[in-house]
Parts: structure tokens; C-alpha cells; sequence
């Protein structure tokens, strides 16, 4: 039975987020072919130098071909659900593939995406913004494959996520070192702190349970089944800290694992995300961050926080 890489979306779905990812090849043939043998798609490819292939809807969905950018097809490309995502899950919503638009840049896993990359990102989310989807929310959708899918990983900081936010595309918030290196949370923090960070790690997107438990203990059955493992805390803050608070270099991003400790630049992170979606009333746990201003071992710096946190109460 041949492959299908494209089809119509569910029934009344438009598109909710963008998803990036990166192609681990050094160029746009072999990205194309890697697709091919896992039976895989996306909407959209970048190349280093900036140029842009968009999926050809031209000869129907059991091939794969990727042709220049053409803004007036004859619809929409996002109209189509492509398969990138697999088993996925964001703000709660399962199936990302219905309902995202996937971007995949030529990249090799250990290089900066480049500047020419960025621009023809800016220009393209632009246009889909304004001319397809203006309801979308694009500063609070755009994010990394490994944040809605869990087998996969974050683009780390390989991106400029800073460029793109600052021009209303995805999250960015800068911390300082001290922030990084001053830890609020570990495996033997009592289990109704573990608990609060689940519920606001829940309540920005990710599918992670809230059971007080930062990771499965060997005797937990848990342990033992493997789609429980992706829903443990110290996964998905591992997660977190590799796409909101990176601390590798470009060239080592790859070899080293995400801290898996929640220190007070997560937490000023989280708060200042969750707090920007306050006004579209997202649920949010100000006891959380109420409990990280009174940990003894938070830093002045985490003043930030504590404001926060108080500003919530009003």
C-alpha cells in the first residue's frame, strides 16, 4: 500500500500552531529522501541560504514532492495536514498533525539556523498571518517539535527564538546565569511542589501527569511502560530547559542533556509565558510560583517571580 503524505484536515479544524523542527542533513535532497523512507511530510522546508520549498500539491498524495515557493496556489497549503508530529499532544489537544503547520529547516543538528533562514521564516509566517489565519495566535503556538511530540527533540538553542518574538512569532525570555544556576526544584522536593510545576507545565501545552512524582521509581509500574516514561516531570523539564532556557553551545547541543533540575530562570520563564496569557484566560496556579518566592535558597533576582506572584492576587 503506497504512502499518503498528505490530506484533507478533520472536518471544521484550522490550523492552531506552527511546529519547526530541523532536518539533521546538510542539504534538501537528503531531507527529502529521509521523509520518503519514514513516510513522512511537511508543509514547508527552508534551505540554508533562505530559499524556501513549499510541498506540491500537484500529483496527488501518494508522492512526495517539494517544489519553489509559490504563494498563489490554488489553495492554501496549510489547508492540508502533513505528518511530522506522530504521537502528539499540545494544550491538551492530541493529533498535532491535524491541526499544526510544519516548518523543517536544513540543518545539521549542531549549527545555528541561519540568518537567511530566520528572514524567510519572518517573511513566511507573515504571510500566512495576514493573509490566511490573522486569528491565530502566533506568539503563544509556535514551537518546537520535541515540545508537542515527545520522542523528538527541541531545537535547542540553535534558533534565534529571540528574533522571531520579538516579532510576535513564539516565546523568548532572556535570564541571566545566576538565575540558570540557582535550583528550586529536584527529584526531593516535597510532592505538592512537584505537583504545582506539573499543573502549570500542563497548562502552558505539555502533556506531562500531575501525580507529585518527579520521575518513576523502579518499582512504580510506570516505569515499565513506555509511553509513561514521556510523562514524567523530569522529562519534560529536561524539555523545557533544552527550548526556553538552553545552556549548551550550538556545537555541543546534541551531546549534552538538558539539565533536568528547575531553577529559578524556569521559573521566571514560566511565570512571564503563562502570565502573558492571562488576559485570553489560560488557567493558571499562582500557588506555584507563591511557593518558589519563599524557597530559602532563591536568589534575590527571583524578586521578579515574587512580583509576579503578587500581581496575580490583585
Amino acid at each position: 500500500m503506497p504512502e499518503i503524505y498528505f490530506k484533507p484536515r478533520p472536518e471544521s479544524v484550522k490550523p492552531s500552531c506552527v511546529v519547526v523542527t530541523y532536518s539533521v542533513t546538510n542539504n534538501t535532497e537528503d531531507a527529502i529522501k529521509t521523509l520518503r523512507q519514514n513516510g513522512t511530510s511537511v508543509h514547508y522546508i527552508i534551505e540554508k541560504n533562505g530559499s524556501l520549498k513549499q510541498l506540491s500539491l500537484s500529483h496527488g498524495n501518494e508522492i512526495l514532492e517539494y517544489i519553489d515557493d509559490s504563494p498563489e496556489q490554488q489553495r492554501p497549503l496549510e489547508e492540508v495536514q502533513t505528518f511530522y508530529a506522530g504521537k502528539s499532544s499540545w494544550r491538551g489537544k492530541e493529533s498535532v498533525n491535524g491541526y499544526g503547520i510544519g516548518i523543517m529547516y536544513i540543518n545539521d543538528a549542531k549549527s545555528d539556523i541561519t540568518s537567511e533562514q530566520i528572514k524567510t521564516t519572518l517573511e513566511l509566517l507573515n504571510r500566512i498571518r495576514i493573509k490566511n489565519y490573522p486569528e491565530m495566535d502566533f506568539q503563544r503556538n509556535l514551537v518546537s517539535l520535541g515540545e508537542v511530540a515527545a520522542k523528538h527533540i527541541a531545537l535547542k538553542n540553535l534558533l534565534n527564538y529571540q528574533e522571531l518574538a520579538t516579532c510576535g512569532f513564539g516565546q523568548f525570555i532572556e535570564t541571566t546565569q545566576e538565575q540558570r544556576d540557582n535550583i528550586l526544584i529536584t527529584e526531593d522536593t516535597s510532592a505538592e511542589k512537584i505537583s504545582e510545576l506539573q499543573k502549570n507545565l500542563k497548562a502552558w501545552g505539555y502533556d506531562i501527569e500531575v501525580n507529585g512524582k518527579w520521575k518513576w521509581e523502579d518499582n512504580d509500574p510506570e516505569a515499565k511502560d513506555p509511553n509513561k516514561k514521556y510523562k514524567s516531570t523530569e522529562f519534560w523539564v529536561s524539555k523545557f530547559n533544552s527550548r526556553y532556557v538552553p545552556d549548551a553551545e550550538p556545537d555541543q547541543a546534541v551531546v549534552i542533556k538538558p539539565a533536568a533540575n528547575w531553577t529559578e530562570a524556569d521559573a521566571i520563564v514560566l511565570s512571564r509565558i503563562l502570565e502573558k496569557n492571562l488576559a485570553k484566560k489560560e488557567i493558571l496556579t499562582s500557588n506555584f510560583f507563591a511557593a518558589l518566592s519563599n524557597n530559602d535558597n532563591t536568589s534575590s533576582s527571583n524578586q521578579e517571580t515574587s512580583s509576579f506572584t503578587k500581581s496575580l492576587s490583585k
